[in-house]
Parts: structure tokens; C-alpha cells; sequence
């Protein structure tokens, strides 16, 4: 299997992926509760996990859309791979591009390496005890979403190792976004501002120094966020067109569910011609190609697929 898919996997899974023990009591004919590993993970792109089914096997959940509270959630789709004969090979492919979650993977690599397959036998108090505390630490991994450590010194120059912006793109395929911010920041504007936004938000501060380690492009800080847990989280972001471009032509060739907004940002920034004067207004081709731009993307980043309005269809 190429490097390049295999740190791409690794991305994906540092994003929304997961490795957990799971527990279960004993069923009519078991003796002993079991305690299994279990490798998953959620989205609401498919195409991540045909992905990962194409590459890894596994099985396939699809929860369906639903309305609570007055909003819909859109259909989630799951991955999983479970038991250790199906978690263990994953394991071995991956964990030497993980960077996030390298740790709990290891982990669990370790509990499935020292704990023989668990049969219709009863286990000593003491395997049980070892089990429970191997069950109790992989939940423990999740507890630590924000480090108090500080941000790497940034790159000079940008990586030109494949396996990075394959894992990179991964990350952003689950974490990230590719934007154009519309806004009217001056009141004496007559048309209103358009610039790209490339974003990265992560409650763990490793994934973040990776990539600034790696690429000197772009700013770091922390951010209050009202939808994180511990209320914290550490965001990478890329507001100038000339740093744009320079990422995006590194990332887009290992993008997969979210390479159309990259090539529609990247259009974007490729075409714009500034205005020195913005508040005598902007020539009308260059605004509707500004604004069919940000439409596309905003259309992209809600559905998936762009949908032209019926005007632009008659057209």
C-alpha cells in the first residue's frame, strides 16, 4: 500500500477517527465479560468512508437524517473495524503516521498484542483486573483534548514530503474548511468584500504544531469555542490570496471530500483582479465572478455538490 494513502488514513483518523476497548457482560453462553477493541470512525461524508472501507475493509452504519429541536441533522455515515484480527493489521499500517492519537493507538495495539482471544472460559481476577484497567485507560485518552503545551517554532519553507500534505489533507478532509468570507466592513462601501479563509480547528495542540512545523504559511492562536467541550480550541488559519494559492496547490492532490471547494478557492484567488478603490464599486464581471464564486462554495460546504440556482440554469 503507497505511503501516501496510508498517511492520508492517518489524517482522516487524527481528525474523526477513533480507537477504544470496548465492554461487554457476558452473554448466555460466556463466562467472563469481554473486552474488545474497536477502531471507527464518523462523517457525514460517505466518500471518507468508502474510503476507508476500500482500502482497510471494515463495515459500513448509515444513521439517517432526523429533525429535533426544530433542526434537521444531515445522514451520518460510520466505519468500524472490530476484534483484534481486523483491528491489529490497521494498526500496524498506521500507527507510524499518526501524530494526534499515536499514543491511544499504540495502546491499544499493545492490549490486543498482550491479551490472548478471549474464549467461552472464566478469567483469573487478576487478567480481569488488568483488562479493566487497560478499558479504563484507552477511555481516559479522550479526557485529554487540551494541552498546555506551547506552539512549535513555524517551518521556513514548506515540506515538500508527499506523505505530509497526504496526512494533511486527511486532517483537513475532517477538520477543516476552505471559504470565501463575504462582508461589508466599511459602511461607504458600495460592494460588499470578498476574501478566502482556509481553516483548521483542533482541540489537541500536536496536530496543529505538526503542520506549522512543516509549513510556514498562515497564522496560529487559540479560540474560545462554545461547541468544545473544555472550551478551548487551537485554530491554524490562511486569510491572504498569495498564501492561499501556495497551499492550496500543495494539498489539493490529496484532498478527496472537500478537493472541490479547494479548487473553487484556488479559482478563486487565481482570478481575482483588486480594486485600488473599492468604495467607487467593483466592475460587474469581476463581482458576479467573485459572487458566483462564494456561492459555489458556500453551496459546496452545505450539500456537497454545487446547485446552481434556476437562473443559472436557464442561462
Amino acid at each position: 500500500m503507497e505511503n501516501n494513502i496510508l498517511a492520508y488514513a492517518a489524517g482522516v483518523m487524527d481528525g474523526d477517527g477513533s480507537f477504544s476497548i470496548f465492554k461487554r457482560k457476558p452473554g448466555k453462553t460466556g463466562v467472563s465479560p469481554l473486552y474488545f477493541p474497536m477502531i471507527q470512525l464518523a462523517n457525514k461524508n460517505k466518500d471518507l468512508v468508502d474510503f476507508l472501507i476500500k482500502e482497510f475493509k471494515g463495515r459500513l452504519f448509515t444513521r439517517k437524517a432526523y429533525t429535533k429541536d426544530g433542526s434537521t441533522r444531515l445522514p451520518s455515515h460510520q466505519w468500524f473495524l472490530e476484534k483484534s484480527a481486523m483491528c491489529l493489521p490497521f494498526l500496524e499500517k498506521i500507527i507510524p503516521y499518526l501524530v494526534i492519537k499515536k499514543e491511544r493507538a499504540e495502546f491499544l495495539k499493545e492490549f490486543i498484542t498482550s491479551n490472548p482471544k478471549q474464549g467461552r472460559v472464566v478469567l483469573s481476577q487478576d487478567i480481569l483486573q488488568e483488562r479493566e484497567l487497560s478499558y479504563m485507560k484507552m477511555r481516559s485518552f479522550n479526557d485529554k483534548r487540551v494541552s498546555t503545551d506551547s506552539f512549535s517554532r513555524k517551518s521556513s519553507k514548506n515540506s515538500e514530503k508527499l506523505e505530509f500534505w497526504a496526512y494533511l489533507a486527511g486532517l483537513f478532509d475532517t477538520d477543516g474548511s476552505f471559504s470565501i468570507k463575504k462582508e461589508f466592513n466599511d459602511i461607504k462601501m458600495i460592494n460588499p468584500k470578498y476574501s478566502s479563509q482556509i481553516l483548521l480547528s483542533m482541540t489537541d495542540i500536536k496536530g496543529i504544531n505538526f503542520l506549522i512545523e512543516n509549513c510556514p504559511l498562515g497564522s496560529v492562536f487559540t479560540s474560545i469555542a462554545k461547541t468544545c467541550k473544555k472550551g478551548m480550541v487551537y485554530r491554524f488559519g490562511i486569510y491572504t490570496r498569495e498564501e492561499s494559492i501556495s497551499f492550496l496547490e500543495k494539498i489539493i492532490p490529496f484532498l478527496q471530500s472537500k478537493k472541490n471547494q479547494a479548487l473553487k478557492l484556488l479559482e478563486f484567488c487565481n482570478g481575482f483582479s483588486t480594486t485600488r478603490y473599492n468604495r467607487g464599486g467593483v466592475d460587474v464581471h469581476e463581482l458576479d465572478f467573485r459572487e458566483d464564486c462564494y456561492e459555489c462554495i458556500r453551496q459546496l460546504n452545505k450539500y456537497g455538490v454545487y446547485k446552481p440556482s434556476l437562473i443559472g440554469l436557464e442561462g
